[in-house]
C-alpha cells in the first residue's frame, strides 16, 4: 500500500497469496513488488512492475533455471538491474561436519545482472566463494540448509556489488567485472576492525552504500553479546584499504526493541531516516530526525509486519508512477465533502477512459459497510453520495476499485 503522512490510504493491493515483498520506487520511475504464486513444486516468486496507472506492464525474474529469491530487486536509472537467485543442491553433509545429512538440501544465493533489454550479463554464484561451513549460527546437520540467506543487494559502483548475507552475519564487496570478492565485513571472514561499535552487527538487513561514502543498515541484533537482543539501524564509516569499520552513527529505538527479521534503513533528502522495523509487534516503522527525535511512527496490530518501508515525495516520482497526492493521469478519487460529515457526504471521480469502478464503504476493521455504486463508465468525471443512515461515528474508508487500480480516502463521520 501507498499512505500519506496523515495515514490515508492512496493505493493498496490485495496479493494473490499470504505475502509480498520489497514494495518500492525504482531510479527508474516504476514501482516494483514481489509476489508469492504457489507453484506444483513450490513458489514461484516474480517481481511485478506498474506504470503510472499502477498497471502490472512488466515482470522480472531470474534466469538459467534458478528460482528469483523474493529479497531484493534494484534498478538503475536506465533500465538496468540486478536481484538475487537461489541454487538449491543436495548434498552429503556428513562429509563437511560431524552428524551432517547424507543427502542435505543446501540453499545459496547467486547476483545476476541484466542490461535493460533483460539480457543476463552478469552471474556470481556464492557457492563458488564461500565455504559451507560459514554460516555463524546455523545447524549444519539440519536436513535443510540456508547457507547465505542473501536479503540485499546494493548498486556500489560501476564496478561493484554489496552483499547482505544474514546467515553469515556478513556484508560482501563483490567485482562486477569478474566476481572476485574485494573485501569480506562481519562473520567468520571478518577482514575489518570494529572501532566504536562494541555490538557488531548480527543477522543484518539492507545494506545500502550513502552519498557520503558510509554503510547505512538495519542491524536485526539477533547474536548481539547481550542478555537480550536488541534491533537498530546504524551507519558504519570504512576505511576499505586500512580495513577499519567505525561506528558513526546508531539509532535505538526507546524503548529498546527486537525485530528477528526483515527491516530496512532509508536515507531521505531532508537528513531524516526512515525505519522500518521488519517482524516486530511493537512498532512498525519510524522516522528520526539527525537529532534523534521522531518525525514519524506508525503502528501495526501485531503479527502483521512490512517487509520494508519507504518514503518518497510526489517530485521524486516519474509521470505520476506513485503519486503521493493519489492523482493518477486517467483516474483520480477526491476527498468526500464535507469531511469530518454528520449524516451525508459527497465523493467524486473521475476516470481517463471506459472502465468499470466499485465506490464501496469500509469501516476501520476493513469489513465493507456499503457499496455506493457499481458499474461501467465512460471516460469523465462523476459523483456519488454515502448516507451514513445508522452508522456509528467513527473512521471510514472510501474506496474506488477498478481493474487497473485500487484508490482509497479516509472519512470521518461525527454526528
Amino acid at each position: 500500500m501507498i499512505i500519506d503522512n496523515f495515514g490515508n490510504i492512496i493505493f493498496d493491493r490485495n496479493t494473490r497469496t499470504t505475502f509480498a515483498t520489497d514494495f518500492k520506487l525504482q531510479p527508474n520511475g516504476i514501482l516494483t513488488y514481489l509476489d508469492n504464486h504457489p507453484g506444483k513444486l513450490g513458489p514461484d516468486f516474480k517481481f511485478y512492475g506498474m506504470d503510472s496507472n499502477y498497471s502490472v506492464m512488466d515482470t522480472f525474474v531470474a534466469a538459467n533455471g534458478y528460482p528469483t529469491d523474493d529479497h531484493d530487486l534494484v534498478f538503475l536509472s536506465g533500465g538496468g538491474y540486478a536481484l538475487i537467485a537461489q541454487l538449491i543442491e543436495q548434498i552429503d553433509m556428513r562429509k563437511i561436519v560431524p552428524g551432517g545429512d547424507s543427502n542435505a538440501t543446501v540453499m545459496s544465493g547467486v547476483i545476476q545482472e541484466f542490461d535493460s533489454a533483460k539480457n543476463l550479463i552478469f552471474e556470481w554464484r556464492s557457492r563458488d566463494h564461500f565455504a559451507l561451513t560459514d554460516p555463524t549460527f546455523e545447524n549444519l546437520a539440519s536436513p535443510t540448509l540456508d547457507i547465505t540467506h542473501c536479503n540485499s543487494i546494493d548498486f556500489d559502483s560501476d564496478t561493484s556489488f554489496l552483499l547482505s548475507s544474514r546467515n553469515l552475519d556478513e556484508i560482501t564487496k563483490i567485482s562486477r567485472k569478474d566476481g572476485h570478492i574485494i573485501w569480506r565485513w562481519g562473520g567468520k571472514n571478518n577482514q575489518f576492525t570494529f572501532e566504536g561499535d562494541s555490538l557488531l552487527f548480527s543477522h543484518q538487513h539492507s545494506a545500502r552504500r550513502l552519498k557520503n561514502g558510509n554503510i547505512l543498515m538495519f542491524d536485526n541484533g539477533t547474536f548481539h553479546p547481550t542478555s537480550q537482543p536488541t534491533s537498530r539501524a546504524v551507519e558504519y564509516h570504512l576505511d576499505e584499504q586500512a580495513k577499519i569499520a567505525t561506528k558513526v552513527w546508531e539509532y535505538h529505538h526507546d524503548p529498546d526493541i527486537y525485530s528477528s527479521s526483515m527491516g530496512n534503513v532509508q536515507q531521505l533528502d531532508n537528513g531524516n531516516r526512515l525505519i522500518g522495523w521488519g517482524s516486530c509487534d511493537n512498532v512498525a516503522v519510524t522516522e528520526v530526525k539527525p537529532d534523534g527525535t521522531t518525525a514519524l511512527e506508525i503502528n501495526f496490530d501485531p503479527g502483521v509486519y512490512s517487509y520494508r518501508a519507504f518514503k518518497f515525495a510526489t517530485d521524486q516520482t516519474s509521470s505520476g508512477v506513485a503519486g503521493m497526492t493519489a492523482q493518477v493521469p486517467n483516474l483520480s478519487l477526491s476527498q468526500n465533502y464535507p469531511n469530518p460529515f454528520t449524516g451525508s457526504s459527497t465523493i467524486d471521480f473521475r476516470v481517463g477512459s471506459r472502465t468499470s469502478v466499485e465506490l464501496s464503504i469500509y469501516d476501520g476493521l476493513g469489513r465493507r459497510m456499503e457499496t455506493i455504486f457499481d458499474g461501467t463508465v465512460d471516460a469523465g468525471e462523476y459523483s456519488a453520495k454515502f448516507e451514513a443512515r445508522n452508522l456509528a461515528n467513527g473512521v471510514y474508508i472510501c474506496k474506488m476499485i477498478t481493474p487497473s487500480v485500487s484508490l482509497s480516502k479516509m472519512m470521518i463521520l461525527s454526528k
